[in-house]
């Protein structure tokens, strides 16, 4: 049986559906999104919710990639250290990629501020 808790993130308040016994993390999880999107309003900005929301999304995720990155290159190195192999470089960074992504989040952005 799905129960539900009432969240609030960016001042506004969610009910959110949930299996029973999660409600305490999915309230953490609010929480977490809730803080992460007061770090943007801090300096005074004032993004529609919709961006708002978008953009805690982005910075949730680079975090995220970052995290699994490091992980990588920690079992990267775990297994060189064993094996007595040279860990793999990071490949390069594709700067036309990310300025490429970086439009067409913008644009979606930009369409969710006009919906």
């Amino acid at each position: 049986m799905a129960t539900t808790v009432t969240v609030s993130v960016g001042g506004q308040n969610h009910t959110i559906g949930c299996g029973p016994g999660e409600e305490e993390r999915v309230t953490e999880l609010a929480e977490y999104l809730d803080s992460r999107a007061a770090e943007l309003t801090a300096s005074g900005a004032q993004p529609s919710y919709n961006r708002l929301l978008l953009m805690t999304a982005l910075m949730i995720a680079d975090d995220l990639a970052n995290a699994l990155e490091d992980v990588d290159r920690a079992r990267e190195q775990v297994a060189a250290e064993t094996s007595g192999a040279t860990p793999a470089a990071a490949p390069p960074v594709d700067q036309a990629r990310l300025a490429s992504i970086a439009e067409r989040l913008e644009a979606y952005a930009d369409r969710l501020d006009s919906d």
